[in-house]
């Protein structure tokens, strides 16, 4: 299935100093993994949560960007995390 406007990852606050919260939007309930990876496509952290819930992350990671992808049975969605 396309995804929907409502199926997002959304991370805030954002910018932050390394512990933030993610949530992974979805039209249904179910598990996700929350992979965070750096600016080369290191993986940085992999976190199990649920879709439509808070998931809190504290990251041991120097100051920059890194991408956030929640990953379900039914896509792959996409944010990013400013860490200062």
């Amino acid at each position: 299935p396309r995804p929907s406007p409502k199926e997002r990852v959304t991370v805030f606050p954002n910018p932050n100093t390394g512990t933030f919260t993610i949530q992974v939007s979805s039209a249904i309930n179910e598990p996700a993994q929350i992979i965070i990876t750096n600016i080369v496509g290191q993986k940085i952290k992999e976190v199990s949560g649920v879709t439509n819930k808070d998931v809190e992350v504290r990251l041991n990671a120097a100051p920059g960007l890194y991408f956030v992808n929640g990953v379900t049975a039914n896509g792959t969605w996409s944010g990013k995390a400013v860490v200062r």
